[in-house]
């Protein structure tokens, strides 16, 4: 939640700023036939995405930190993306799953929590708001055609107030299940431990690294 609104507030200060409309991938997306979208967003990014971005790479960085392989891995998982709005979101969830993955080793894991995540914030939102109470909430123009759309649509009300407290109900859970174990999150020693205050330069500072945060900020620029 807090990655989509700092999305969303940087989106908005582009856009009044330099007028840049900002799109998303994601958009276009959903309007692929359903089918398509369910493989692709529960089957083939979270199988492919979780291989690449967890398995191939922190597989092999993790022997100079595991702090500094996570952050990596999620960055550039954020980059993938190539979307102001899902920049955020995409690296707070990409250190959550790197972490996982490597306390974890398996990576059906992580493939498992993306297809989740991915079925929770992207498909049913998108199907309530297609088919069911949000899409004729959105258009109603005013509070007296709001409530009448909320009494035409009993059954679409209930689901919509069902997903909203869940989603509330594991945000809150999530949160003091953090907190309580918090003092269990632990990082192994690097194998192969780079110099003192080397580890940004080494990570960043270089031609590989440089090329492919240039390509996906232009490709955001001009796609995302």
């Amino acid at each position: 939640y807090v990655g989509s609104l700092l999305g969303n507030l940087l989106s908005a200060l582009l856009a009044d700023a330099f007028g840049l409309q900002m799109g998303s991938s994601l958009d276009t997306l959903m309007e692929t036939n359903p089918l398509v979208l369910v493989f692709i967003l529960l089957i083939a990014a979270p199988l492919c995405e979780e291989w690449f971005f967890r398995k191939l790479l922190l597989d092999r960085a993790c022997i100079y930190g595991e702090k500094l392989a996570i952050f990596v891995s999620a960055l550039l998982f954020a980059f993938y993306h190539t979307s102001i709005y899902q920049f955020f979101y995409a690296f707070f969830i990409g250190l959550i799953f790197g972490y996982l993955y490597l306390r974890t080793g398996r990576l059906w894991v992580t493939a498992l929590m993306h297809a989740i995540f991915n079925l929770v914030c992207g498909i049913l939102p998108y199907v309530m708001l297609r088919f069911g109470i949000f899409g004729a909430f959105m258009e109603a123009e005013t509070v007296d055609e709001q409530i009448a759309v909320i009494l035409e649509n009993p059954v679409g009300t209930a689901v919509a107030c069902v997903y909203g407290f869940v989603c509330l109900g594991l945000l809150i859970g999530g949160c003091l299940l953090l907190g309580k174990y918090r003092k269990k999150i632990f990082f192994k020693p690097a194998a192969c431990p780079l110099p003192p205050d080397t580890e940004g330069a080494a990570a960043f500072v270089n031609v590989g690294m440089l090329l492919c945060i240039i390509a996906a900020v232009l490709a955001t620029l001009c796609f995302g």
